[in-house]
């Protein structure tokens, strides 16, 4: 693999516990976050199979949205995105929500989705930190209000950082095994 932080010698970079978190555009780094995305998932029971049967995760948001990166020696151990959004058909997984839901949704909003730590890493706050970088980066871009479709364990996560809980939302294509829900935040200016 290139050495990593030659490619993303010239982006924002935070230095986090002996992490490096950093924010890469499209399409740095994919190839190596797609694969992430499917050596954590595949073995998450629920994910369908088909999708982590490739050797890389990639889907057409990708191209669309702002994507973080976290690597520690050299080696991608994180990664997360984030999507911006001025009407509610363009929230991914809109077709899946139920539409009062988001009657409690402001817009311009952000969609915190993505987020993939591999499990060498998980419980070390790095989810709750890559998930600040993206509400501040959100907040100065002038984003109202942010949405977030978790998985189960993330959401106490989520309500610590000032999320509040809507309900759940339908089974995705992706993860038929797996309840995800709708919850929000809004950004003070």
């Amino acid at each position: 693999m290139e050495d990593l932080i030659k490619k993303c010698k010239e982006l924002r970079q935070i230095d986090y516990k002996g992490f490096l978190i950093v924010q890469v555009e499209y399409p740095i780094l994919m190839e190596e976050i797609g694969k992430l995305r499917v050596d954590v998932w595949k073995e998450i029971d629920g994910i369908n199979p088909d999708l982590v049967a490739k050797n890389s995760w990639i889907d057409k948001t990708d191209s669309d949205a702002m994507h973080w990166v976290i690597i520690k020696d050299n080696k991608l151990v994180g990664s997360a995105r984030m999507t911006n959004h001025e009407e509610i058909e363009d929230l991914p997984y809109s077709d899946m929500i139920q539409k009062h839901l988001l009657k409690k949704t402001c817009f311009p909003v952000s969609s915190l989705n993505r987020l993939v730590i591999h499990p060498d890493y998980q419980n070390m706050g790095l989810g709750r930190k890559i998930d600040e970088i993206r509400l501040d980066t959100a907040k100065k871009m002038g984003i109202k209000c942010i949405v977030a479709e978790p998985v189960s364990w993330r959401i106490n996560s989520l309500k610590k950082s000032g999320f509040v809980y809507i309900g759940p939302i339908n089974y995705p294509y992706e993860a038929p095994g797996i309840m995800l829900h709708l919850m929000t935040r809004k950004l003070e200016k």
